[in-house]
């Protein structure tokens, strides 16, 4: 008798606790969702990209790096290699479930653009247009170089103009055998250089 009083009074109790339990699972264990921000929306190549985690119900973080590479926490970050051309980078990032059966994942293209800038050629006096061979690095260029009575811009009036990468650059340019100008030039982000050459 004193044992079934005992009972309904305790088993409200188990009840309650059991469900708070359950409830309490359920809350600590709700599905995730990733989402990402980077820290600007386009980068140039040696820069690093910085990501920060806004995900929802997430526990844990994973990230997989452009390289293949991949990192925990809600945070990360990617030094940009050099490129030869301007290409997006990827990024995914994938969150977990305090228990780890649920999960979700984003993936995102980031734009990086190469560092380059551009070279032209051109000569003060010679009158007329007149056919050179620019030597860049390895690459042979045939080019008519016209004249001009005042230093040309970038891509005016069909001077050659060549897009490098930045850095330093082994130029010279020949007419016929004669050498009209050998040596390095530096070319830095989006930078204009003029050569002249004669």
């Amino acid at each position: 008798m004193l044992l079934t009083r005992y009972l309904k009074q305790f088993i409200p109790i188990l009840l309650i606790v059991g469900l708070w339990q359950a409830c309490k699972k359920e809350t600590e264990d709700k599905q995730p969702t990733a989402s990402f921000t980077s820290d600007k929306t386009e980068y140039l190549e040696g820069e690093t990209i910085y990501l920060s985690s806004n995900s929802e119900n997430a526990d844990t973080h994973r990230w997989t790096l452009p390289d293949g590479q991949t990192i925990k926490g809600a945070n990360a970050n990617y030094v940009i290699e050099t490129l030869t051309l301007d290409r997006n980078v990827q990024f995914k990032l994938e969150v977990f479930s305090k228990s780890g059966t649920k999960s979700d994942y984003m993936v995102k293209n980031i734009p990086v653009k190469a560092r380059m800038g551009q070279l032209v050629i051109y000569n003060y006096y010679y009158v007329g247009s007149w056919a050179v061979t620019a030597t860049i690095d390895a690459s042979i260029n045939q080019v008519s170089m016209p004249q001009t009575q005042q230093e040309p811009n970038c891509g005016e009036g069909g001077h050659p103009t060549f897009s490098l990468k930045e850095g330093t650059h082994y130029v010279s340019v020949r007419a016929g055998n004669t050498t009209l100008w050998s040596g390095t030039v530096y070319i830095t982000n989006n930078q204009c250089l003029k050569l002249r050459v004669f």
